[in-house]
């Protein structure tokens, strides 16, 4: 109560503290109303020592009352600084609260923000690999999507392949029995065409001999028809008759010997006629056997390069086979580690994702924290420099108050000297 009528009144108290020291002043000089006529009357009546004694008591109670209102105004005065020192030292220790809290305030929020810049930062970290792993997801994604289709088309592949492995086969099968009919055909026509060319040979060297006969039979009959001409000119120009019969006879032998050789010279030339036929028959015959082996040995030789080339689509065949069956089974393997591969990699985006978005919620958190506490701080700021003004001005208020209460103490000190002084008076001068 002290403190509310003193702290924001206090130019009021004073002034009313002023008006009571007027008003004791004017009643021990006698100005207040019915008191100058009490006087007045008394005048009459009192000696002069008598009204100087009474005046000098009546200013002596004056000071009296004076005296006691600027103890109690001292007192008051004393008591309400006493108060403002206490709320004061209040003050003071609010404000090293607000001074330890603002400290404390400052740590936190340095701990925040170097908490908020670490989560940032790792948020800054994880979104490019959450980015590289959702990219290879993908990947892996496309990937098996690809092996899907393409691992089902191998099978068929294969047996298509096999298919076509067991054509050439059967087809080689084919190729060489007509390779083995043709090297027979060949073998055939070749020993065909020997043996009509040993006939022909053979054939041509009688035709030779006979054509040799009969020039010599022709030759030989030529001769004898002449000796049997010549013989026959002799006998006629004989001398005798006995070596004209002998010549005559003569002449009839060789006549029958040109004839018996013209026969031969005849024969022969049929004989040779028919060695030529049966030469041309063979010659015709090797002509054809020659034709026919050449027929088959180009049969072979075409079976042959075809065999060759079912060969190489065999092998090629064979090798497409393996590699299919190889590139079934690698691309199987690769499809169960790619599907592995996408389960472990979809896990793992998972948690990535749920980690990023749980860094993103503890940022945000400790964002709205760091908001919180740099109101608080703020706050805690404007308290405490409120608290500071507050304490200069309750300490310039409370030095005024000490000031004042000193002043008012000295009159007190001043009125109890009055006091003494008007009452040693007073006893000096009686009524």
């Amino acid at each position: 109560t002290i403190e509310m009528s003193m702290t924001p009144n206090r130019g009021g108290l004073l002034a009313a503290s002023l008006a009571v020291c007027l008003v004791v002043l004017a009643v021990s000089l006698g100005r207040l109303p019915g008191r100058s006529e009490l006087e007045s009357e008394s005048r009459a009546l009192w000696t002069e020592g008598e009204h100087l004694g009474h005046m000098e008591s009546l200013a002596a109670k004056a000071q009296g009352h004076l005296l006691m209102k600027d103890k109690r105004i001292f007192q008051s005065l004393n008591l309400a600084a006493r108060k403002k020192a206490l709320d004061a030292e209040g003050e003071d220790v609010e404000f090293k609260q607000a001074r330890n809290t603002q400290i404390a305030l400052d740590q936190r929020l340095v701990q925040l923000t170097g908490k908020l810049h670490a989560q940032e930062q790792a948020l800054a970290y994880m979104a490019p690999r959450l980015q590289e792993r959702v990219e290879t997801t993908d990947e892996l994604h496309s990937m098996v999507q690809q092996l899907d289709q393409v691992v089902p088309k191998i099978k068929p592949d294969l047996k298509t392949i096999g298919e076509q492995l067991q054509e050439i086969k059967d087809a080689g099968k084919q190729t060489r029995e007509q390779m083995m009919t043709a090297s027979e055909e060949l073998g055939k026509y070749k020993n065909a065409y020997k043996l009509f060319g040993e006939r022909m040979q053979e054939a041509r060297e009688k035709a030779a001999i006979a054509r040799r006969e009969v020039e010599a039979d022709n030759v030989q009959a030529l001769r004898a028809t002449e000796a049997s001409t010549g013989l026959r000119q002799r006998a006629a120009t004989a001398q005798g008759a006995q070596q004209g019969q002998m010549l005559v006879a003569d002449s009839e032998r060789e006549a029958a010997r040109a004839e018996m050789l013209n026969r031969q010279s005849a024969e022969a030339a049929q004989s040779n006629q028919l060695f030529d036929a049966e030469a041309d028959e063979s010659l015709a015959y090797m002509s054809m056997f020659g034709a026919d082996a050449q027929q088959a040995d180009q049969r072979l030789k075409g079976e042959s390069m075809k065999l060759q080339a079912l060969g190489r689509q065999y092998a090629r065949g064979r090798f497409l086979a393996q590699n299919g069956a190889a590139r079934d089974q690698y691309l199987k393997a690769e499809l169960a580690k790619a599907k592995k591969a996408l389960d472990r990699s979809e896990l793992v985006s998972e948690d990535d994702k749920l980690a990023f978005m749980t860094g993103e919620k503890a940022t945000q958190a400790t964002a709205k924290e760091v908001g919180v506490e740099e109101r608080a701080a703020v706050g805690n700021t404007e308290k405490a420099a409120g608290e500071a003004r507050k304490l200069d001005e309750d300490k310039a208020q409370w030095e005024e108050d000490s000031a004042q209460a000193d002043s008012i103490k000295r009159a007190a000190e001043e009125h109890a000297r009055a006091e003494e002084h008007l009452e040693a008076a007073s006893t000096l001068n009686p009524k």
